[in-house]
């Protein structure tokens, strides 16, 4: 090989696409800002309507969902979210 060094070229997979959901604006903005700077890409919705045009348009790896959204879209989401992954 003449001296030369053979490099080697890892890929390195995309950060997982976090989607954080909560009517809790100081907690959703702790959230998105603790998992961004953990290296995840993140999302963020403050209601259940929010949350389903979201995931409309893009699709989330895992999703952190407040259960008990004044909206009561929450269980909407979780459809909505397993019918694109299926």
């Amino acid at each position: 090989m003449g001296g030369r060094r053979a490099k080697l070229r890892m890929s390195v997979p995309p950060p997982a696409n976090i989607l954080v959901v909560d009517d809790d604006q100081g907690l959703l903005r702790l959230m998105e800002r603790t998992l961004k700077r953990q290296g995840f890409s993140t999302a963020t919705a403050s209601s259940g309507k929010d949350a389903i045009a979201w995931l409309g348009q893009n699709f989330a790896d895992l999703m952190l969902l407040d259960v008990k959204l004044p909206d009561h879209k929450s269980s909407q989401a979780r459809e909505c979210q397993l019918a694109r992954r299926f």
